[in-house]
């Protein structure tokens, strides 16, 4: 009896281990890049701020459920910063003290782990966020928790709407 109960705890781990490990693969496999941002209509980020498709037609502040929702899910920059904008000055890829020496303190933030931190031996960059939002200016997400004591957290999706109130709800 003690044996089988040894086998079946054996064979429960094995099973516990491997779905961990496919469900990183599965995270992992062209995350956060070239797939993602053509799906989600987006320019890959090199010397001017790119902009969705769906945010050249319409501004950030008149799309509508649909494409707030979709900007909160991707990365990229959504929205049109004018060129006179703090935010026109933001590349991805920024480390958060970067974007606070460069546009100055946000007026609210909020930080949160994500559903990968339960993911066994995920190691990504995507455990927490943080977002700093800006009155009159937008709402910019940054990533990280990378490792077990990170603070390391870089700028994934601005989204620029210049009726930001600039709280959290």
């Amino acid at each position: 009896m003690m044996k089988m109960n040894v086998r079946l705890l054996t064979a429960m781990a094995c099973v516990i281990a491997l779905s961990g490990c496919a469900q990183v693969a599965h995270l992992t496999e062209g995350s956060q890049t070239d797939q993602e941002q053509k799906s989600a209509g987006v320019k890959p980020q090199e010397a001017a701020p790119a902009i969705s498709s769906t945010a050249k037609d319409k501004p950030a502040a008149q799309g509508s459920h649909t494409e707030a929702t979709e900007a909160e899910s991707k990365r990229g920059i959504y929205g049109n910063p004018p060129r006179h904008s703090p935010f026109a000055k933001l590349k991805l890829g920024m480390s958060s003290k970067q974007v606070t020496d460069l546009i100055g303190e946000p007026t609210d933030q909020k930080s949160y782990m994500t559903g990968k931190i339960w993911i066994p031996f995920y190691f990504g960059s995507d455990r927490a966020r943080l977002e700093y939002r800006y009155k009159g200016q937008g709402v910019l997400t940054f990533v990280g928790g990378g490792g077990f004591v990170s603070s390391n957290f870089t700028l994934y999706r601005v989204i620029y709407n210049p009726k930001e109130e600039g709280y959290e709800h």
